[in-house]
């Protein structure tokens, strides 16, 4: 308290007092009051050490401002324009006598005796039982700030430890000394720094977990017995990977959590075998890519495209010839007009003669803008659908599908009651969350519910090493570890379905006496992005999976299965071939065994008739053949103005 000059303290002798009876604080724990039994004591007390007589008695105000006494002559500390006052003592502390008297309970607002504001001892004027407060102004108390500090400025603090990679590590230096490291270690230790506290408190890793008592009493988690170390005593902290539940915040307090942790369901996967699809779903597969409707648009604009182009040939070239020859002309053309646009649209590219006119040019365009876009497409969702068809697959898709199947449930141990309670009806079966995989491996469950981390773990390969491990060192058979030659992707075959089925926070167990303290230091840091710089820092630490490379190199590799559909419609498409080939050899046979018959040879040829452009040579595998007007061949000379690519028409 600093001191006051006599000038001062004459001058102050003569000043009223004035008491502000409408700021006089709530009325539980009320500011003093000149109608107060201990007013004239604490103004007299005030006036003979030379301080203000109205310093902390005038009810709720910022006593401490532009004055010295404690160092705000310009309010330069935090606390110095916060308003406080005195309070009356008689009021303030609880009194169930008279709460239940008026009616009401211990917090309840039926009289000033049922509740109560924060207070602070006062030794300004050496008064036994004088207390200040600024809560019941509506300030924080940001000039005493011990309760915040003390419990842990200077001093040990004693933590255990245990290493769950890739968040808390151990490693031994040169000087075969433990070293402690990871993203939520250094989140500690930063923590610690950052916080005003001088002399910085030490932290202290004590050798060994969590004591042998605690863990007799807690065998099923020796996470659990850390906490229990620490709410009796042993411990200050325990450094884990610790999971918040009701049972260990029953123990001891926790600090704020520093992140979460996300569970799953992970089952199995399995793929479906050449023998369970059909042929109609083999058949289907070459079509996936397009809905009906998109193929009903593809087929319908080429049926377009094919009609445009007959309407073309016939506006070019007329129509000649009596009704029956003009009509089967017409039908020849427009199946040709078919089989030209489907052809190019397979092939991928338009072959329409672009020399011939204007028309054609605009009609190849055409045709070749929707072969580019269709097919272009088509590629792109083929990928996808294989993409999709090649994921592992499983038999069920959500914690309710096996429930409803019956099917036995591997879950953690410390969360089986959370479970439980949630899911009633499931069948579980509790282990430690590490031991998980390999009990689905040999048949314990037909499914598990894993922590993101742990699923992480595993599809780095973390998990199986740990299993192998212990069969090595002989701590485990081989059947109990499954660890077998040649499966270092043994863990692979797990897949994540449906959706988030629970969070968990995971922070640390405190020293109740330093719950505040660490408190305050841990929301500054995670609020400064303390976590995220570690996590960063320590990013070598996170093990990227080993199944991924291989995963996607199979989804984008094409089977059997997704061929057959192909083959078969191909190979239906070169029988028809075969069929009509067949049909026109015995066609050829017949006609020529007629001709014989009848003693005319030439009744028996046929000719093929091949188009050329006026004016060109034609290929030497062409032979002119002579028909005699016996064999029913009609030809039709060019027209003038008619196209160059349409010469004779023929009639048998």
């Amino acid at each position: 308290m600093a001191a006051v000059s006599a000038g001062g303290f004459g001058l102050w002798l003569f000043l009223p007092v004035v008491i502000a009876s409408d700021n006089s604080g709530y009325p539980e724990c009320p500011c003093i009051t000149n109608s107060s039994a201990k007013f004239t004591q604490y103004e007299n007390a005030l006036i003979a050490a030379g301080i203000r007589p109205t310093y902390g008695i005038t009810g709720c105000a910022a006593h401490d401002s532009n004055y010295s006494l404690f160092g705000c002559e310009q309010n330069q500390a935090s606390f110095c324009q916060n308003p406080w006052c005195l309070v009356d003592m008689d009021v303030c502390p609880y009194n169930r006598e008279l709460c239940e008297a008026a009616g009401g309970t211990l917090g309840s607002d039926v009289s000033p005796y049922c509740r109560t504001r924060g207070r602070n001892p006062s030794s300004l004027l050496n008064i036994s039982d004088m207390h200040y407060s600024y809560e019941t102004c509506d300030s924080v108390n940001n000039y005493d700030t011990s309760d915040l500090v003390e419990p842990v400025v200077g001093r040990m603090i004693r933590a255990a430890a245990d290493a769950w990679a890739p968040w808390i590590v151990k490693t031994t230096n040169s000087m075969n000394e433990e070293v402690w490291g990871g993203p939520s270690f250094d989140f500690l230790k930063a923590s610690l720094e950052l916080a005003v506290l001088d002399p910085k408190p030490i932290l202290e890793v004590v050798p060994g977990w969590a004591t042998q008592q605690s863990r007799e009493k807690y065998p099923e988690s020796s996470y659990t017995a850390c906490v229990h170390d620490v709410a009796i005593g042993n411990f200050d902290i325990c450094i884990a990977d610790l999971w918040l539940t009701p049972e260990r915040n029953q123990l001891t307090t926790f600090l704020p959590a520093v992140r979460q942790d996300f569970f799953y369901l992970m089952v199995k996967t399995g793929s479906d075998g050449a023998a369970d699809l059909t042929l109609w779903q083999r058949l289907a597969k070459p079509f996936e890519p397009f809905t009906p409707g998109a193929w009903g648009a593809v087929v319908g604009f080429l049926c377009i495209m094919s009609v445009l182009l007959w309407l073309r040939q016939v506006c070019e070239t007329g129509c000649h010839g009596d009704a029956k020859t003009i009509c089967k002309t017409n039908v020849v053309a427009l199946l040709r007009s078919l089989f030209f646009v489907w052809h190019d649209f397979l092939l991928g590219q338009s072959s329409m003669d672009v020399e011939s006119g204007p028309v054609r040019q605009i009609f190849s365009l055409a045709l070749a803008f929707f072969i580019l876009i269709t097919l272009a497409s088509y590629t792109a969702s083929l990928a996808s659908v294989l993409v999709i068809q090649n994921s592992p697959r499983a038999s069920i898709s959500s914690i309710e599908d096996a429930i409803n199947e019956g099917l036995k449930i591997c879950a953690p141990t410390t969360l089986i009651q959370t479970f439980t309670g949630v899911y009633p009806q499931a069948t579980f079966v509790a282990s430690d969350i590490q031991t998980l995989p390999r009990m689905l491996h040999a048949g314990q469950c037909d499914v598990m519910v894993l922590s993101q981390d742990v699923i992480d773990r595993t599809f780095a390969g973390k998990v199986r090493e740990a299993d192998c491990a212990a069969y090595h060192a002989g701590t485990m058979t081989q059947e109990e570890a499954q660890c077998w030659d040649g499966d270092e992707q043994r863990d692979c075959s797990f897949l994540k379905v449906g959706d988030l089925l629970w969070s968990v926070p995971l922070s640390f167990p405190i020293n109740d006496a330093m719950v505040h303290s660490l408190s305050w230091a841990f929301t500054s840091a995670i609020t400064g992005g303390v976590m995220e710089d570690a996590k960063r820092a320590n990013s070598e630490l996170f093990a990227e999976s080993i199944c991924a490379a291989e995963t996607d190199e199979q989804d984008i590799a094409m089977s059997f299965d997704d061929l057959s559909g192909v083959m078969a419609i191909s190979f239906f498409i070169v029988g028809v071939g075969f069929i009509v080939m067949a049909a026109r050899h015995f066609q050829r046979q017949r006609r020529k065994s007629v001709g014989e018959a009848d003693g005319n040879p030439e009744e028996g040829k046929v000719a093929e008739v091949v188009e050329v452009t006026p004016g060109d040579q034609p290929d030497s595998h062409i032979t002119e053949v002579e028909f005699p007007p016996s064999a029913g061949v009609t030809f039709t000379d060019p027209q003038p103005g008619m196209a160059s690519d349409v010469i004779f028409t023929k009639t048998v």
